[in-house]
C-alpha cells in the first residue's frame, strides 16, 4: 500500500472515523511528548541536583585540602 503518514487527536470524537485509527501489521506509531510536562520532568531536577551536589562536594574537598 505504500508509506502514509497521519495524525490523530485521540481527544476528538472524530478520530474513530480516521483511516489511521486502526493499526495494521508493520505500522509504526510515534507519540509526541507533551510539551507542557516536558520542562517539569523529575529527571531534569535530579540531574541538576546531582551536578550542584558534585560541585559543592568538590569545592569543599579542595578547600579542606588547602587549609592544611
Amino acid at each position: 500500500m505504500g508509506k502514509r503518514n497521519g495524525r490523530i487527536d485521540l481527544n476528538a470524537s472524530s478520530s474513530l472515523s480516521s483511516p489511521f485509527y486502526y493499526l495494521s501489521q508493520d505500522d509504526i506509531v510515534y507519540i509526541e511528548p507533551n510539551k507542557r510536562k516536558l520542562p517539569n520532568s523529575d529527571q531534569t531536577v535530579i540531574r541538576n541536583l546531582s551536578i550542584v551536589t558534585s560541585i559543592v562536594s568538590t569545592l569543599a574537598l579542595v578547600i579542606t585540602l588547602f587549609k592544611k
